[in-house]
């Protein structure tokens, strides 16, 4: 019996964009539906109709077998529709049933019923084999936990069906394994959930039913059991590609030159917390040393310390031998540090610049491109025809709005404003997060070239596959502390996310110190 149905849903936004084209999708209820597709494939844009975010140009929603109009994600809700969004929009604050009763707290003789909340969030708990004490402070608790408290306030108010998209980008391994018992808890219970990822090995391991998007169409839905993680990628990207084999590549002889170094970093914010504390680690040629972390750890405050965005520090820093502590974010990059940005919407491009005003941001300066502060236009497209064709940036041309960009792409331009021949060392910083399969494979393509180049790469990343295909060392970030890194060979993902939860944090560092 189906729980969701759309037909021929259309969406174009004022820009020309055609979101979503004759979209005919069906879930079942009680089943655990996976949608993919590339970058700009149309999930995302379906997946806010349906909550109630967008409105269709045209098309029909049916809810168990009733055509109904879904204006607002409040009118989704009383329709028992809910969204996990990727941000948790929790107060940390307060209590984790303050939290799921929000909006809808049961009173007393005039004022909030405190226990009556309790037993609501206890029940639900029970009901779902959530583990969680309704009167923690949020800000006391794990991402996974945080993640739980998302779907019970959804539970709470009666959705049937849960809309995940990207649920397990911030997770470790463990809690990732835990979500999953947590999604399968939910379908056994009737609840019905669509699941929105990047990551085909997740798709295998949880669907019932696969859908498959590309240029705003809905391509094929297939049984899980009736593809192949070879055939769903074909059908995504139209070629071919071995998925174990991707990104393997063999170790090369790590080189003797120490090219970057830290040593006993430590810093503390303005209320005086400490956020790194005594952060040692190298990085030679021709390596990727890669650092993961449940995120707040303290990998912003050293990515921002290293790339020279933060100054007040502990200790020292290393490159080429000499110490950079007090060098600019623009003279660092003049000596050849250079860094893909963590959020490249944000801190990466300009959205509101065009393709050639982002790729020569840091470069208008230069004789070739400027002469007493006059641009220099035809040299200046002609590099960026060059770099848009090397990169293989998707754009009708350089004068391109970057924020008209798919995610794939803006990332793209961002690798091609930063990868220059006077370059010898690179911050990549999660480059890979909210990719699709193709441009991830991409990105690692390039990471990996520029390692063959003898260039030194200090990874950030949450993906463990990630970790585990392109580096060469692999270190783990807890409160703070760096444990390792570590040869990959002589570590697993089990020990990986055990480090990451906090578990054997204070053996592995007594044995570092």
């Amino acid at each position: 019996m189906e729980f969701i149905r759309t037909e021929h849903i259309y969406k174009t936004y004022p820009n020309g964009i055609r979101a979503n084209i004759d979209v005919n999708l069906v879930v079942k209820k009680g089943e655990i539906h996976s949608i993919v597709g590339e970058n700009g494939a149309g999930k995302s844009t379906l997946m806010k109709i349906l909550y109630g975010m967008e409105k269709p140009d045209s098309g029909k929603i049916f809810i168990e077998g009733k055509e109904r109009q879904i204006a607002s994600p409040r009118e989704a809700i009383k329709e028992g529709i809910g969204l996990v969004h990727q941000e948790f929009m929790l107060f940390s604050q307060l209590s984790v049933a303050e939290n799921v009763v929000m909006g809808n707290e049961p009173h007393g003789l005039f004022k909030f019923d405190t226990q009556k909340s309790i037993k609501a969030v206890e029940k639900l708990c029970k009901k779902n084999k959530f583990f969680l004490d309704p009167n923690a402070k949020v800000k006391d608790l794990s991402v996974g936990e945080k993640q739980k408290i998302e779907i019970l306030k959804l539970l709470y108010k009666n959705a049937r069906l849960l809309i995940f998209d990207e649920p397990t980008s911030v997770l470790t391994p463990q809690e990732i394994e835990e979500f999953f018992k947590t999604l399968k808890v939910l379908a056994d219970s009737g609840h019905t959930i669509i699941f929105i990822t990047h990551k085909i090995g997740e798709v295998f391991h949880i669907s019932n039913r696969i859908s498959v998007m590309k240029k705003g169409k809905l391509i094929k839905t297939v049984l899980r059991e009736e593809i192949t993680p070879e055939e769903l990628v074909e059908i995504m990207f139209g070629q071919q590609y071995q998925i174990q084999e991707k990104t393997q590549t063999k170790r090369e002889k790590m080189k003797d030159l120490v090219l970057f170094s830290v040593k006993n970093l430590t810093f503390f914010d303005e209320n005086k917390r400490k956020l790194l504390d005594n952060v040692s680690l190298t990085v030679k040629t021709g390596e990727i040393v890669a650092i993961t972390g449940v995120e707040g750890n303290g990998q912003k405050e050293l990515i921002e310390i290293i790339s020279g965005i933060t100054q007040n520090r502990i200790g020292k820093i290393y490159f080429n031998s000499f110490v950079i502590n007090n060098l600019s974010t623009r003279k660092r990059r003049e000596i050849g540090m250079r860094i893909i940005p963590a959020e490249r919407t944000t801190e990466g491009v300009c959205e509101g610049g065009t393709i050639l005003d982002n790729l020569i941001s840091d470069k208008y300066f230069n004789k070739m491109f400027s002469y007493y502060g006059i641009l220099n236009i035809k040299n200046i497209i002609k590099f960026v025809f060059e770099k848009m064709k090397t990169y293989e940036i998707k754009a009708t041309g350089p004068y391109t709005l970057v924020g008209e960009l798919s995610g794939g792409n803006i990332q793209r331009v961002v690798i091609a404003r930063e990868i220059d021949k006077k370059m010898n060392f690179l911050i990549a910083a999660y480059p890979t997060r909210g990719l699709d399969v193709n441009s991830a494979l991409y990105v690692h393509k390039n990471l990996i070239n520029l390692k063959k180049q003898n260039i030194g790469i200090l990874l950030f990343s949450a993906d463990l596959d990630e970790l585990f295909s392109i580096s060469d060392r692999i270190g783990v970030m807890y409160r703070g502390r760096l444990i390792g890194p570590f040869l990959k060979e002589k570590i697993s993902t089990k020990k990986v996310g055990e480090l990451m939860m906090g578990i054997g944090v204070e053996n592995e560092y007594s044995l570092k110190n």
